[in-house]
Parts: C-alpha cells; structure tokens; sequence
C-alpha cells in the first residue's frame, strides 16, 4: 500500500514529464517578405467579391501598407483595408482609397 507522501512524489514526477520534440517537428518561420505581403493582399482583392481589384493600389513599406485608388462604395473601401489588415506581418494600415462613382 502507497503512503501519501509517495502518492505525491509519483504524482510529480508525471507532471514534471515533457514530451522528446524532433527538430523535424518545429517550423519556424521567418518574417513576411514585402513582395509576398503584397501578393497576398492582391490575390485577396482578386477573390473578394465585394472589391474591384484593378481599381486598388497597395504599396507596401515594411509592415505599413497603404491603399490608394477610388472605389464605388463604403462597403467596398473598408473590405479593402479589412484585406489588408488580415495579411501576415501588417501592422499598419492607411486607407486612402476615395469613395465615389
């Protein structure tokens, strides 16, 4: 029969166990290219239904992206910033895209 102070000891050292990782089992990624930030939100645009794609400019500075260009709808102006925002490594978005007909 276990005594508690056993009980306890057995107990720890189960939760002390961590789990053998291969080298083969971590990724690490590195930082978003610039090209591939902007090639990402482009085939975003392409995809969405709401935004006309030909009509947007992104340019790409580091992680700020700016938008630039004239859409037809306020729906489509903040799909297009809510792209931009949603593509890895963005960390600033300035959404100077006009909205008119």
């Amino acid at each position: 029969m276990h005594n508690d102070a056993e009980i306890m000891r057995n107990v720890a050292e189960e939760l002390r166990w961590t789990p053998e990782l291969d080298e083969k089992d971590i990724a690490v990624k590195g930082k978003p290219v610039v090209a591939d930030i902007k090639q990402q939100i482009g085939a975003a645009f392409k995809r969405s239904a709401q935004i006309d794609s030909d009509s947007v400019c992104v340019e790409i500075n580091g992680p700020e992206v700016t938008l630039s260009g004239k859409v037809k709808s306020w729906a489509e102006h903040e799909a297009a910033a809510d792209i931009a925002w949603s593509a890895p490594g963005v960390t600033q978005v300035k959404n100077h895209i006009c909205v008119g007909p």
